[in-house]
């Protein structure tokens, strides 16, 4: 996987964003950003994001990589269920 350090840095730091949204719930406050419902949504949000880049720097992978002649390819499947 190529994904520059600027990238994974702010994967990380929209991770480490969520936590804190997460983290800030109050089910006394009448602050919406500070609902149950709100945090889900964001945590929920941010690692459909993170994930959605991941597998399109594994897609570009795949599709720029060629391999060597003679070597096994095996077959990739996208549309695997997670159990």
């Amino acid at each position: 996987m190529n994904i520059d350090r600027s990238s994974v840095d702010a994967m990380i730091q929209s991770l480490e964003y969520a936590v804190k949204v997460c983290y800030e719930v109050d089910n006394r406050s009448d602050d919406l950003d500070k609902s149950y419902p709100f945090a889900t949504g964001y945590a929920r949000a941010t690692m459909q994001d993170i994930m959605q880049t991941l597998k399109q720097s594994i897609l570009e992978d795949s599709v720029n990589s060629v391999p060597l002649p003679g070597t096994p390819v095996a077959p990739f499947c996208y549309n695997r269920k997670v159990s």
